[in-house]
């Protein structure tokens, strides 16, 4: 029996399996679940979950009056009215909660919606979206220091650990993993010594160190103005703060290789703050750059117990701005804090009558069953593998309830994109990109992608030429028809023998206006500039602006024939929006240019139905749950390298990236497998440009090759966008070590993992070290091995091996800069 057959049988097999499980479940209030179970968090008597949940935030009033869970709860000071259950198109269930504030309380009132997910293993986890409403009629009501998630973790050991990444900064570590260690005590534990990984190399996990370099000290305890102090005069991407004593923040650049981590090859960014003892002695402190939600970090994270039998939990963050995280030990409590919010950026005043909206925040809580994750022999330590379900169970809420899908309801956004960008010479013309169109048909290639360049003044002197009639924008000088309508009809015409149609991307970017264009010049009012500068950022605060471009992109969109409306943001937008409040609005321009935004692409997406946003902001630094449930980052990263360091850097990110988001894509600069497995799982982007291209239409050997991986793409998306994600090795740069990776669906246990032995590499063999496996009485497996690409006649190398055999199983590479496709499936019982 061949593989596909294989996983078919199995899959129909497990999934009507799967399904009456939970409907037995949830018909007995019971969980069935077989790797952790639904946690139960501690409720007062006589308190509505829901409630509770909805109740999880905190924020000050008239400058002092602080509100938290405790006087939301209190029938003193707020009443609370429960709305009806609404059932949720792709599953789950939705309440409004609504805080009405008593006499004598500011009359600001709470309204949130909290949402509630099943997932494919019938556990739960809850989502909230805050608005504040001025229900009063004469009085403002100032509005600060706003966190919508404050939740109290009860601990059951001495440490919490923080799970946290990078975010996107066009760096080779982008979406790198940092571990954070928050200690319950006065003193920490001396550093570990060294542990066997699963890499086969003895690493030193930094878990228990702070290293970097003392920047400054200053008199504040907001990581805010820890990363000014870092980014005022040393213009680094990315610093944390470690709270010394009260009032105190010491500041840290992370720009020192960890010594210790012998496996990292670069900046480990595993660290922890300097304890100082006292009733919050640690604390762990991470926000993005300059308002876009992930640039320098992301806006996901975990908190684990280290196996204590407590509470973990899985944290992330829905809003397209500015915000702030952060995880201190709260001993007087016996628990750890953590708290999300505007942080100093948010402080304005609501007049009667009006409202605003807040954070949307997803939280999956979840106290593992004893045996998931102790001992845990195919991970570093207990926290790592805690960690690891968590994310799990987030992506699969995500792929669920959240990512975009098409019109038969499968994830969409999954595309393998050939773009005119890199390595095209310029300027492009018709001639020259209708060539490029009929190569990408000619191939099996999904989507041929026009980027930055084709209007008038080009780019980025142009950018804000969005005019209407549409044949004022194309420049003329190299689209003689002044329309894009051509490319997107050469693209979308029925195949004519050995060609098939091909989808079509085009580049905007709507959200920043150069000076003299066509916006700045006929809608100053659409603009921010208080500075003055080169660019002006588009205010989609106002309405007639966000009105405005959406009849523009939506008469693009509908002219073009696009598929795929690609969304680029090259500006920082915070410092211009500070800049452009009102008095005693701070935080309002931002609040009204992301709800803005927000409607302006739902409502293109009404208007348009199939219509896929790719969201770039300079590649990947706005990737968060709201944009996710409306868009895919086609292109995760600016940073795009073709040497053996860049390949080796695409790996690293596609295993930080896939933790989270389970669609993706990174650029691909060769067709070889090596190459082009290690530019992303379920997306590429070609960038050998017109070269590689000639090359490709010259040579049918090379074009077959690409084809191939093509295919092999298409083939793994089953299991990489739906299954779990696991990294089987250390995310590094190291040149020296491998890198694997491994996607596995639970719904059949059947999966596949990824290897490469990097260029430097003297390492020929490793232990496979999959996870996840069932290790059920009779239960066994068969392995298929594809040095090339994936081919479905391919025979087993191996049968009847069971779980503990297929995870030892010895991954054999015998030349460096090489690559294993590894692909396994349950034995159908005889």
């Amino acid at each position: 029996m061949t593989f596909q057959q294989t996983y078919l049988l199995i899959s129909t097999m497990r999934t009507l399996t799967m399904l009456a499980t939970c409907i037995v479940s949830l018909s007995t209030g019971q969980s069935n679940e077989s790797s952790y179970t639904k946690s139960t968090p501690t409720y007062g008597l006589g308190v509505n979950p829901v409630v509770r949940r909805a109740a999880q935030l905190s924020f000050v009033l008239d400058g002092n009056m602080h509100i938290n869970s405790s006087m939301l709860l209190s029938t003193r000071h707020y009443s609370v009215a429960v709305g009806s259950i609404v059932p949720l198109a792709r599953g789950g269930i939705e309440q409004e909660i609504t805080f009405t504030p008593a006499m004598g309380v500011p009359q600001i009132q709470i309204e949130v919606l909290v949402s509630t997910y099943m997932n494919t293993s019938c556990s739960t986890a809850s989502e909230t979206l805050l608005r504040f409403r001025n229900i009063g009629l004469k009085n403002s009501v100032s509005i600060s220091e706003v966190f919508p998630y404050e939740r109290m973790i009860p601990y059951s050991r001495n440490m919490s650990t923080v799970h946290h990444f990078m975010g996107s900064s066009a760096s080779p570590m982008d979406y790198a993993p940092i571990v954070d260690v928050i200690y319950h005590n006065s003193t920490p534990p001396a550093p570990p010594g060294p542990v066997h990984g699963p890499g086969g190399n003895d690493t030193m996990r930094a878990s228990t160190r702070l290293w970097g370099t003392v920047r400054s000290t200053v008199a504040n305890s907001s990581a805010d103005a820890c990363v000014k102090a870092c980014t005022s005069s040393e213009n680094k991407q990315w610093c944390l703060g470690a709270v010394l004593q009260p009032g105190t923040i010491e500041c840290y650049l992370l720009n020192e290789i960890d010594h210790y981590d012998t496996e990292a090859g670069y900046q480990a960014w595993s660290h922890v703050p300097v304890h100082a003892g006292g009733a919050n002695g640690t604390y762990v402190a991470f926000q993005p750059n300059s308002g876009r939600s992930s640039d320098g970090a992301l806006p996901y994270y975990a908190v684990t117990d280290g196996g204590g039998g407590g509470v973990n939990i899985v944290v992330s963050i829905g809003w397209s701005g500015q915000w702030e995280a952060n995880v201190s030990s709260a001993a007087e409590n016996n628990g750890t804090l953590t708290r999300v919010g505007h942080g100093s950026v948010l402080s304005t005043t609501v007049p009667p009558g009006e409202s605003f909206r807040s954070f949307r925040m997803l939280a999956v809580e979840y106290t593992p069953d004893p045996n998931a994750c102790s001992p845990p022999l195919l991970y570093n330590d207990v926290d790592e593998c805690l960690a690891e379900l968590g994310f799990n169970l987030h992506r699969q809420i995500l792929v669920n309830h959240k990512i975009p899908v098409d019109r038969s309801g499968q994830p969409t956004g999954a595309l393998v994109s050939s773009w005119s960008w890199i390595n095209w010479p310029q300027p492009w013309t018709h001639t020259q990109q209708q060539w490029h169109v009929s190569a990408v048909r000619n191939s099996s290639v999904e989507m041929f992608w026009l980027d930055a360049g084709w209007f008038k003044g080009g780019f980025p002197k142009g950018v804000g030429n969005w005019s209407l009639p549409l044949e004022q924008c194309v420049d003329d000088s190299e689209w003689p028809t002044k329309s894009l309508s051509g490319l997107g009809d050469a693209c979308h015409q029925p195949s004519q023998g050995f060609d098939h149609p091909v989808g079509f991307i085009v580049w905007f970017e709507p959200e920043r206006v150069a000076q003299q264009t066509y916006i700045a010049t006929h809608f100053p009012e659409y603009v921010l500039n208080p500075q003055h500068a080169a660019s002006g950022l588009f205010d989609y605060g106002n309405p007639s602006a966000w009105q405005y471009m959406f009849e523009y992109l939506s008469a693009a969109v509908q002219e073009y024939h696009l598929d795929v409306l690609r969304i680029d943001f090259n500006i920082a937008p915070g410092p211009i929006w500070a800049a452009s409040d009102g008095v005693n609005t701070s935080g309002m321009k931002e609040v009204g240019h992301i709800t803005g935004l927000y409607r302006m692409w739902d409502s293109l997406l009404e208007t348009h139905p199939g219509l896929l946003i790719d969201d770039c902001s300079s590649g990947g630094r706005r990737i968060d749950l709201e944009t996710l449930s409306r868009s895919t980052p086609l292109w995760r990263t600016d940073y795009a390298d073709a040497s053996a360091q860049g390949t080796t850097a695409l790996q690293a990110q596609t295993m930080g990236v896939s933790t989270f988001a389970p669609i993706s894509s990174g650029a691909v600069f060769h067709w070889d497998p090596y190459a082009w497995r290690s530019a992303g799982i379920v997306g590429k982007v070609i960038s050998w440009g017109l070269a590689g291209w000639q090359t490709l239409t010259q040579s049918p050997p090379d074009l077959l090759l690409l084809n191939q991986g093509v295919a092999e793409t298409q083939f793994l998306r089953q299991y990489a966008v739906t299954g779990d994600f696991h990294r089987l090795t250390d995310t590094s740069l190291n040149e020296s070590a491998w890198a694997a990776y491994q996607c596995h669906l639970p719904s059949n246990n059947s999966g596949f993992a990824m290897f490469f032995r990097r260029s430097a590499s003297t390492v020929r063999q490793r232990a496979a070290g999959l996870r996840g496996l069932s290790v059920g009485p009779g239960v066994t497996y068969s392995l298929w091995l594809h040095t090339s690409y994936y081919n479905a006649s391919v025979p087993p190398v191996a049968s009847k091996l069971s779980a503990i055999s297929l995870s030892a199983y010895t991954v054999d590479l015998p030349t460096p800069a090489s690559s294993v496709l590894l692909l396994y499936a349950q034995d159908i019982a005889e």
